[in-house]
């Protein structure tokens, strides 16, 4: 249930709908007599369409997500000795995947790319894919199927990596991934670190829901959309692009919020350990 509503009423409320949706209620309004209403619904919808895409204000709120867990330092990295890596699906087109017989990536191809460098990196560590299909109404292939093949042409050994194919959003990534760690793995949960890789403005909400189901943790952000706080005063080269980097931001803070409420993730705002 939770899953198909918050579906549903993510795309009635992402901008990129939202917005254009006020201003035809405005104009049906206007249509139909009610002038007041009418021209609220529309002046507030132009409003909104202006600032969000074209002000910097969705690189504003982009930015603390990005930074709330930096990449471990070079110091870090040389000690590590993580039991698996988990990477989080959503990187990839399984559409066009099945359509073109390739693998097709998205912005998010990043987290693929990460998968095959750490697990060159850390030859004795598991890669762990999780990655469904979070698709409401069209049946596709889970990701996971996409991402064997992926793995395979770029030369790892199926010895090398588990897959979760299961998941449909990040609370799900957490506990099937806890289930194939406890099916696969014969040290105790607790004794395990993993490193988790997603996008970094993903990190916060992805880290909560595996600190929540129990999973230690090291957050290793790929998928960069900003440089950091000197990109607080960037604008877009097109409305077009401010809309989409909004939807992206409005998704993470709306998911966060609502996975805090239904007990889904550890903390309103997860950060850094500080034990």
């Amino acid at each position: 249930m939770f899953f198909a509503l918050s579906k549903i009423i993510w795309f009635v409320l992402q901008p990129s709908f939202f917005i254009p949706f006020l201003i035809a209620i405005g104009l049906l309004f206007l249509v139909l007599g009610w002038s007041k209403w009418g021209k609220s619904f529309v002046g507030l919808g132009l409003v909104l369409f202006f600032v969000v895409s074209l002000s910097p204000l969705a690189n504003i709120l982009l930015i603390p997500l990005e930074e709330r867990f930096p990449r471990p330092n070079d110091d870090i990295v040389s000690r590590l000795k993580p039991d698996g890596m988990i990477i989080l699906g959503g990187a990839s087109d399984i559409s066009i995947t099945k359509a073109r017989k390739t693998f097709a990536l998205n912005e998010a191809g990043e987290r693929f790319v990460e998968a095959v460098l750490l697990a060159r990196q850390y030859q004795d560590a598991k890669v762990i894919f999780s990655g469904g299909s979070g698709s409401l109404f069209w049946n596709l292939r889970p990701e996971a199927l996409a991402a064997q093949n992926f793995f395979q042409g770029m030369g790892l050994n199926e010895s090398q990596f588990l897959l979760e194919q299961k998941s449909r959003n990040t609370f799900e990534n957490a506990i099937y991934s806890k289930g194939l760690i406890a099916k696969k793995f014969s040290k105790p949960l607790s004794e395990m670190t993993f490193l988790l890789v997603t996008s970094a403005f993903h990190m916060p909400r992805a880290v909560g829901c595996f600190r929540r189901a129990g999973i230690n943790v090291i957050p290793w952000p790929v998928d960069y959309r900003t440089r950091g706080w000197q990109d607080s005063d960037l604008t877009f080269k097109s409305p077009a692009n401010g809309l989409k980097r909004m939807d992206v931001v409005m998704k993470e803070w709306v998911g966060l919020v609502m996975y805090w409420l239904t007990d889904k993730t550890d903390k309103l705002f997860p950060g850094r350990a500080t034990s």
